[in-house]
């Protein structure tokens, strides 16, 4: 049972930084700021998701607030990720998509710019059509 939260561990981390990897010209340096780069590239991904909004300029408040709120359970499900705790992790990511999911919905972020951000989600819940 260890074991198998060990390779789920590495298959995450590997597939994490695969994602960053993708979406960024920067390369990990250390294994413990992975976490942080892929949480630092998410917030800028959601800032110029928003700012393309057209909803940015009316509700740039609440906005600003979907983002603090899907940056808190994405931390936590990297946090959670590397505690190897499956099930803190699973309903932090269904937190943050769930957020994610009714903020596109109101047009609050240009869906087209969080697309790496549903990338991340999938690869936290593999189980999930985003």
């Amino acid at each position: 049972m260890r074991i198998g939260h060990l390779i789920r561990s590495l298959v995450l981390a590997g597939s994490v930084l695969m994602w960053l990897q993708a979406t960024t010209a920067q390369a990990v340096s250390e294994p413990y700021a992975l976490g942080y780069d892929v949480i630092g590239h998410a917030e800028k991904v959601l800032k110029q998701a928003a700012e393309n909004s057209p909803q940015w300029k009316i509700k740039q408040d609440s906005i600003q607030r979907e983002i603090y709120d899907i940056m808190f359970w994405l931390e936590q499900a990297c946090r959670a990720a590397e505690k190897v705790n499956d099930a803190a992790m699973k309903d932090s990511a269904h937190q943050a998509l769930s957020l994610l999911q009714r903020a596109v919905a109101r047009g609050h972020f240009d869906p087209g710019t969080v697309e790496p951000i549903f990338t991340l989600i999938r690869q936290l819940l593999p189980t999930v059509l985003v």
